[in-house]
């Protein structure tokens, strides 16, 4: 009989050891528990490194500095009332709260904050900042409707739109922000075609009031940022098909452009390889391959409807139209030649 405790011990163990299930749920937690300290201390070191340091008090700082805060007061006492909407951003990614509204919204204000208080010359830009700016965190910054310099009230010029600066801090916030939260099974966080619609209306705004050509900088952000090619597509196609005005057939060429040029770089990036694509890795590279293998012939059709389009419209620049239906063309070569 004294032989039998240690064994009465051993299978006691095993009795009482947690299930796979109970193992998996406490590995959850706690990586949870990291993904809160880790946006805690980001929290942190932005309140510290900007402006937002007096608008909190010592007590609350010291709280942060010391001990885990719950994640949805880091959201409601911190984040959102200092306006540090990525991290806004990384809190819904980390608590898989896919709201939609919420998402948008702060999409709208990050988009705001980096054009926001600016004049415009153009009446057209005025209306599509004031829809931007509609229902974002930002409604009080001012747009002022001016072919002139207008001063701030502590003196320095008010930004113009025309100017194009906000260009280069846009395309970084978005290509950041990208990069960080792509990828990890929470890309609602990163509504591609709502952010597609801004960066191109934005895009179209600032051409159309200095008189320039597209260089299609908000596809190529978007691919860069992490994006797949497929979803780019999918995103342009269906800005396309659900555009509000169908009978600007100027705005319709512009948007089978985007298309086209889409589909160009998916092209490319899959025939030119990692070492002349550097935004994209080689597994982003393959993987693109495949999707294209994939949907090449959904493509191929898409292409025969596009280049319909084009040959219905009417009241617009003919050599643009002709320009564009080259370009599907081209495309529709390059499918068919390497088999896809």
């Amino acid at each position: 009989s004294g032989g039998s405790a240690p064994n009465d011990s051993l299978s006691q163990r095993y009795v009482d050891s947690p299930s796979r299930d109970e193992l998996n749920r406490a590995v959850s937690q706690i990586s949870e528990q990291i993904d809160v300290a880790k946006i805690q201390t980001r929290l942190l070191s932005t309140i510290l490194s900007s402006s937002n340091a007096k608008n909190v008090d010592e007590d609350q700082i010291a709280d942060i500095r010391t001990s885990l805060v719950d994640i949805s007061k880091i959201y409601n006492e911190f984040a959102a009332p200092l306006g540090l909407y990525d991290i806004c951003l990384a809190i819904l990614q980390t608590c898989k709260h896919d709201d939609s509204s919420t998402i948008t919204k702060l999409w709208r204000s990050i988009l705001c904050e980096e054009m926001l208080p600016c004049r415009t010359a153009s009446k057209k830009v005025h209306a599509f900042l004031s829809n931007l700016q509609r229902d974002s965190m930002l409604e009080e910054e001012i747009i002022v409707l001016s072919s002139t310099s207008v001063t701030k009230e502590n003196g320095e010029p008010l930004m113009s739109f025309e100017d194009g600066d906000w260009i280069t801090n846009i395309k970084e916030r978005v290509l950041c922000l990208g990069k960080e939260l792509h990828g990890k099974g929470t890309d609602f966080v990163f509504p591609l075609h709502f952010i597609a619609e801004c960066l191109e209306g934005l895009n179209r705004a600032f051409n159309e009031s200095t008189h320039r050509k597209s260089d299609h900088w908000p596809i190529k952000v978007l691919a860069e940022s992490g994006a797949s090619f497929f979803a780019i597509l999918d995103a342009y196609h269906s800005i396309f098909t659900n555009q509000n005005d169908s009978s600007d057939a100027t705005l319709k060429v512009q948007e089978l452009f985007n298309i086209a040029e889409v589909l160009k770089l998916w092209i490319s990036a899959c025939t030119s390889g990692a070492s002349n694509t550097n935004y994209l890795s080689v597994s982003d590279i393959d993987s693109s391959k495949r999707q294209l293998d994939r949907y090449s012939a959904n493509i191929l059709s898409e292409i025969d409807n596009y280049k319909a389009e084009l040959e219905s419209i009417v009241g617009c620049n003919a050599d643009e139209v002709g320009r564009c239906y080259a370009l599907f063309s081209e495309i529709e070569k390059s499918l068919r030649r390497r088999g896809w």
